[in-house]
């Protein structure tokens, strides 16, 4: 808790040392209130306090200002979002709720949306977040209108739209622990009468963080990205805007398979001639692997926008097509013996369309109708498992021979889906108004798990509907201030384990959430109150379970486990003390999350002597759920003013979390860890140049970018250390 105290303690001294009210109000236009941010939440432009619901935004100039690089870094600035990572996969979870599931065709419980269209992809979601416009993060279920498995929340990125008026920016970074180069740049403009374009591109390199001990040596966890968009659009009349847009994302990241297996756990560390690296209290960031552990992944797709100006509505068509290519190489023995290697290869097809309709009526009654169709063709051609057999003679194991190819999976999972929605809004008075909404969806897949080796298949099919609902009554208190109260429920589809090839194939049923939240949204002076208490029941949570030492058996066991339930209250609040100095505090608090009924529960012990661990089936009610820290904190502030004949621009963001834990049972856990971000940044007067310096992990604090077991013991990949670089950007 000390650290807590520190920041907030730090917050009180930043209040009180805030430059006075007024001050070079010529040189610097005071910033806009957090309040008056525009939100697209509702499906229709409304300030972020006027909505009645728990959400988080920000701008691409708050996130810059805050460090966050990628949708990992979300975790730091959103109470309540923990944005894990699970080898290749990227599984964020809201106040509790979120998947452990990496089964082909599976999909996380916070779902992802770029310009309103879906990304399913849990490998491809960890991307960079830059030329963007907003971020959106919504918070509990939203069953009615981003219901694709939002039961814990949406995260919504939304990219800036072409503009007639011609610009071009552009940046370089340097970081110098990590070699990394950044490269960004985004220009825009007419093509001709009612026609603009945008287009971006961006590139980041680095050399990794993690030394290899093994004889090849060098270094592991590096990132490279490319990544290249462009949007064309057009306004025909005043009433139809089209858009039209194409992305490309080529990515090469070892981070989360640069993993070490925590000292005297591993049994492939006691085979002879393994090199046993130092114990993660000394030198966290070096491991010992056969070779360099890859996740390459190809992302590919884009999506016509289409809105149209009727009397009274506005109608807007999205249809999208996404693809996307994965390809993993992972060391799954963490050792420099070549003793088992683990191979993924992924491909995924997904085609989108939806309608809305929204009324924009001066009277009392406003809605919202859609339909959503999605169709997703999920392939996995080969997953492959090596190993080499191992002997125990006169008590020391040594290997016995080369790697030899034991298992070879294939998988298809198709899923087709449709739902229809619709949310209406009625102003009962000037103060008073209530919200309800519904969505029906009905949702099919078809699974096929093959065993190369033998040649023996077996296939699954199933189908699900669910009605999900939302009530919420809002109270206008002034112009300034409303409170309102939810009532909503939430739907995660159901899912096969291709990777088990068993007959039947391993099935899981859908969750589902239903939840009641109380909020106050509130503007006091200079402070933004943003606040909110929630009270969740969860049932038949999906879990995933490591089974990496049983290839045959398939490497994970997939189950419904458990039902949980989940009391809690975030608190945001924005103070703009001056024209020149700007604040924000989040808070999560999460004093229940625990499971209520978690019968035969899958955890992990360690084996005696050390050698690997043994899944044990025990009853887990009662204990706390994983990812789910008690309490987090971020503290931020943004202090600008004229230096030179130019404008200083100085942010620091401070974040800490309470331990948590990362498996059911708790084998696995992180300590209470705080990092700090900062930046400091000088623009020429002509604003065309800005030259800056910036910190990340400026703690240098060791923490888990991830962390999990199976029966080959517990392991995990510690995030980033403390970076430190230099930037330019160049403006026209």
């Amino acid at each position: 808790m000390a650290p807590l105290r520190a920041a907030l303690l730090l917050a009180v001294s930043a209040l009180a040392l805030a430059p006075e009210r007024g001050r070079a109000a010529a040189a610097t236009p005071a910033p806009v209130d957090v309040g008056e941010v525009v939100v697209t939440a509702q499906r229709r432009e409304e300030r972020l306090i006027d909505v009645p619901i728990a959400i988080t935004a920000a701008t691409r100039a708050e996130l810059e200002a805050q460090g966050v690089q990628n949708t990992r870094d979300l975790t730091n600035m959103t109470p309540g979002l923990n944005a894990a990572t699970q080898g290749f996969a990227f599984q964020p979870s809201i106040r509790g709720i979120g998947t452990t599931s990496t089964a082909l065709g599976d999909e996380t419980n916070v779902a992802l949306y770029v310009d309103n269209v879906y990304m399913p992809f849990q490998a491809g979601n960890a991307f960079a977040l830059k030329n963007i416009e907003r971020i959106e993060v919504l918070k509990g279920p939203q069953g009615t209108l981003f219901g694709r498995n939002a039961t814990g929340g949406a995260i919504r990125v939304v990219t800036a739209d072409p503009a007639f008026d011609p610009g071009f920016e552009a940046s370089a970074n340097y970081g110098f622990k990590l070699h990394s180069r950044e490269l960004n740049a985004y220009a825009t403009g007419p093509l001709a009468k009612g026609l603009a374009v945008g287009l971006s591109a961006y590139a980041y390199d680095d050399d990794g963080y993690v030394h290899n001990l093994a004889p090849q040596g060098g270094k592991v966890a590096d990132t490279h990205q490319v990544t290249l968009r462009g949007k064309l659009l057009a306004t025909p009349t005043d009433k139809l805007r089209i858009v039209l847009e194409g992305d490309y994302t080529n990515s090469v990241n070892s981070t989360g398979f640069s993993t070490t297996i925590q000292q005297g756990v591993s049994g492939s560390k006691t085979v002879a001639g393994a090199i046993t690296p130092p114990d993660k209290s000394i030198d966290p960031y070096t491991v010992a692997l056969t070779f360099d552990p890859y996740v390459k992944g190809l992302s590919s797709g884009g999506y016509l926008q289409v809105r149209y100006d009727l009397p009274g509505h506005t109608l807007t068509s999205v249809s999208a097509y996404r693809s996307f290519r994965l390809k993993a190489f992972l060391d799954s023995d963490r050792t420099n013996l070549d003793l088992t290697e683990f191979h993924i290869f992924q491909n995924t097809k997904v085609k989108s369309q939806e309608f809305d309709l929204a009324s924009h009526f001066t009277g009392p009654l406003n809605y919202v109708a859609g339909l959503y169709l999605f169709d997703s063709k999920a392939r996995a051609p080969a997953t492959l498992n090596y190993s080499a057999p191992i002997v125990t003679i006169g008590g020391v194991r040594r290997q016995n021979g080369p790697l030899v190819n034991n298992a070879n999976t294939q998988g298809a999972v198709d899923t087709r889906s449709w739902a229809g929605f619709g949310e209406a809004t009625w102003a009962v008075t000037d103060a008073l108004s209530v919200i309800g909404g519904y969505r029906y969806t009905w949702e099919k897949k078809d699974a096929l798990a093959r065993n190369a080796l033998s040649g023996v298949q077996f296939t699954g099919t199933d189908k699900w509907t669910n009605s999900s609902v939302r009530l919420t009554a809002r109270y206008r208190l002034d112009e300034r201030s409303n409170v309102y109260v939810t009532y909503s429920t939430g739907f995660k589809s159901g899912a096969f384990n291709t990777s088990a090839v068993s007959n039947p194939l391993q099935e899981v049923q859908p969750e589902e959430v239903k939840a009641w939240e109380a909020g106050l949204k509130s503007r006091v002076g200079p402070f933004t109150i943003l606040a909110s208490a929630f009270d969740y029941r969860y049932d038949n949570i999906q879990l995933q379970v490591n089974n990496i030492l049983n290839p045959v058996a398939g490497t994970t066991i997939l189950q419904n486990a458990a039902t949980a339930r989940i009391r809690g209250a975030d608190l945001q609040v924005g103070a703009r003390l001056s024209d020149d100095f700007s604040a924000q505090l989040g808070v999560s608090w999460l004093p229940t999350a625990k499971y209520t009924s978690f019968a035969g529960g899958l955890t992990f012990i360690p084996n005696a002597g050390g050698v690997g661990a043994t899944p044990v089936s025990v009853d887990l009610s009662g204990t706390r759920m994983i990812r789910t820290p008690k309490l987090t904190a971020d503290l931020s502030g943004t202090y600008t003013h004229e230096v030179a004949g130019g404008k200083l621009k100085a942010s620091a963001a401070y974040f800490w979390s309470e331990p948590f834990i990362w498996i059911p049972g708790g084998a696995v856990r992180q300590s209470g860890y705080a990092t700090v971000n900062a930046r400091v940044g000088w623009t020429t007067p002509d604003q065309r140049f800005t030259f800056s310096v910036w910190g990340r992990n400026l703690t240098d604090k060791v923490y888990w970018l991830q962390a999990g077991a199976n029966s080959g013991g517990f392991s995990g990949s510690y995030a980033q250390p403390r970076e430190i670089g230099v930037g330019v950007d160049v403006g026209f």
